[in-house]
C-alpha cells in the first residue's frame, strides 16, 4: 500500500518542479538569442565605421539642367535618332512617349547619315508617308490615305497646294536642325485640315558660344556638285549675343533629257539672351530652286490602240527654252520666356513670300 502512495507523490511534486525552472529557462534561452542576433550587427557596425574611415572623398560633381527652351529638342550634336522632346503635336514640350499622336523624328545625324538634301528625301525615308510623284518638278504628299498639306516651320503652319507648288518640295534641309513628323489629325497646331499628317521643319540655332564652323563639299552622278557651309559664333565675351549663317549651292542634270537643276540656300539667324530665362532670336532666309525644262505631265503608257508604249527613261515632253524659277523667303521673329515655376511661354511672328516664274509659250 505504501508504493503507490509513494509514486503518487512523486507524480505531484514532479511536475511543480518543472514549471517552477520553465520561465527561468526560458529567459535562458531568450537571452541566448539576443546574443546572438546583436553579435552580427556589432560586427557590421565595426565594419561599417572602419569602411567609413578609410573612404576616399570625392570630387564634387556638377549637374547642370538645361534652363534654355531653345535646347530642348534639338538633335545637332547628339548624335542620336531621336529626341528627347517635341512639340508639334502640342503646344507643350513633350516627349515622343507623352505625346498622344504618333510621332516621328528625322534627326540631324539620320540626315547626315542617310545624305538627306531636301524635303522631298525626308519623306520618302520617313515612316508611315509616301510621295506621289507627278514629274520632274511637283509632287504630293501623303499619310494615311489622305493628302499632306500642313507644312510647318518652327510650329508655324505654312499651308499651300502642292499640285501648284514646284519650290517646296525641292526645299534645303541645310538650315533645318531636324523634320518632326506627326501623323493623324492634328487640330491643335494646324487647324481644321486632313487627318493625314503634318511636317514640322525645326531651324537650326544660334547656340554655340565659340567660334566652330564645317565645309561639306558633295559630287555625284549626271555632274552634281554642291558646297554648304555653316558658320557659328558669340558676338561678345558674355556669349549672350549670338549668330550663324547656312549657305548651301547645289546644281547638277538628271537622268532626263534636257532637264537640269539649281538650288541655293542663304540663312542667317540670331540668338540674344536679354535675361537667364528669356531669349529672343530671329532671322531671314532665302531659298531658290530654278529647273531648266521641267516636265509637266508624264508620258502615256499606252498608246490608242492599246498597245503598250516603250519610251526611253531619258524620254520627255519639254523645251529646251522651258524652265521653271521659284523662290522663298522667310522673316522671323521669336521670343522664349521660361517661368520660375518652370512653364514656357512662346511668342512667334513670321512673313513668308513665294514667287514662280514660268516662261509664256
Amino acid at each position: 500500500m505504501s508504493a503507490p502512495i509513494f509514486l503518487c507523490a512523486e507524480n505531484t511534486v514532479a511536475p511543480r518542479s518543472s514549471l517552477a525552472l520553465r520561465p527561468l529557462a526560458l529567459a535562458v534561452h531568450m537571452l541566448a538569442a539576443g546574443i546572438t542576433v546583436a553579435a552580427p550587427s556589432l560586427q557590421a557596425a565595426e565594419a561599417t565605421e572602419q569602411a567609413t574611415e578609410s573612404a576616399l572623398t570625392l570630387n564634387p560633381i556638377a549637374i547642370t539642367e538645361t534652363a534654355n527652351a531653345e535646347q530642348v529638342g534639338v538633335t545637332e550634336g547628339t548624335n542620336s535618332y531621336t529626341t528627347d522632346a517635341a512639340r508639334t503635336a502640342t503646344p507643350l514640350t513633350m516627349s515622343l512617349r507623352e505625346t498622344p499622336q504618333s510621332v516621328s523624328v528625322v534627326t540631324q545625324q539620320r540626315i547626315q547619315d542617310q545624305d538627306l538634301k531636301t524635303i522631298l528625301d525626308v519623306v520618302n525615308n520617313a515612316t508611315g508617308v509616301s510621295v506621289n510623284r507627278y514629274e520632274t518638278s511637283r509632287a504630293q504628299f501623303n499619310a494615311r490615305g489622305f493628302e499632306l498639306n500642313s507644312l510647318m516651320i518652327d510650329g508655324v503652319p505654312t499651308i499651300y497646294e502642292q499640285p501648284w507648288s514646284s519650290g517646296e518640295i525641292f526645299s534645303s534641309l541645310a538650315m533645318y536642325d531636324r523634320v518632326e513628323v506627326v501623323r493623324g489629325a492634328n487640330g491643335l497646331m494646324t487647324g481644321a485640315g486632313d487627318p493625314s499628317a503634318s511636317l514640322n521643319m525645326v531651324r537650326k540655332r544660334a547656340n554655340s558660344k565659340e567660334l566652330k564652323g564645317s565645309v561639306e563639299l558633295s559630287a555625284g552622278t549626271w555632274d552634281t556638285y554642291g558646297v554648304e557651309t555653316d558658320v557659328s559664333t558669340a558676338l561678345n565675351e558674355e556669349g549672350t549675343i549670338r549668330a550663324r549663317f547656312v549657305g548651301e549651292t547645289n546644281e547638277g542634270d538628271t537622268w532626263i533629257d534636257l532637264n537640269s537643276n539649281k538650288r541655293q540656300t542663304l540663312y542667317g539667324t540670331m540668338d540674344i539672351d536679354l535675361t537667364p530665362d528669356t531669349t529672343l532670336w530671329f532671322g531671314l532666309s532665302h531659298q531658290e530652286s530654278n529647273a531648266e525644262s521641267p516636265m509637266w505631265g508624264g508620258l502615256p503608257v499606252w498608246y490608242a490602240d492599246g498597245s503598250r508604249t516603250h519610251w526611253s527613261r531619258s524620254k520627255t515632253t519639254s523645251a529646251d527654252w522651258s524652265k521653271w524659277d521659284t523662290t522663298y523667303k522667310t522673316y522671323f521673329v521669336n521670343l522664349d520666356h521660361t517661368f520660375a515655376n518652370d512653364w514656357q511661354v512662346h511668342l512667334s511672328y513670321s512673313h513668308a513670300d513665294r514667287a514662280a516664274h514660268r516662261p509664256r509659250a
